[in-house]
């Protein structure tokens, strides 16, 4: 069913459903020039971002875990959790050497 649509249009579909509320959280990773950067976006909007910066021996990351974040805006356990196994575990090495292969 979705095979055909293009990019453009499966984007806008997403906003589409995050703002209909269809769509709980949104967890994006980007690249940049020298790294990359994460996101989750709860139902709510609260946003939450860990940049991550290559080094000599794999990345640094300049943020505090995502769960520790959210625990600061008071998120429950439940939440929390599964945002620190899902999430916080996360090595954003990998992710930036598989961007350099896509060039």
């Amino acid at each position: 069913m979705y095979e055909n649509i293009r990019k453009n249009d499966y984007l806008r579909l997403a906003e589409n459903l995050s703002i209909k509320g269809v769509i709980k959280m949104k967890y994006t990773i980007v690249p940049t020039a020298n790294g990359c950067v994460e996101t989750i976006i709860l139902h709510d909007g609260s946003t939450y971002r860990k940049r991550h910066i290559k080094t000599d021996i794999g990345s640094e990351c300049l943020d505090d875990d995502f769960s520790d974040q959210m625990k600061k805006d008071g998120i429950c356990e439940e939440i929390l959790e599964q945002v620190s196994n899902a999430f916080d575990r996360f090595l954003a090495t990998h992710f930036m050497n598989m961007d350099e292969l896509d060039q």
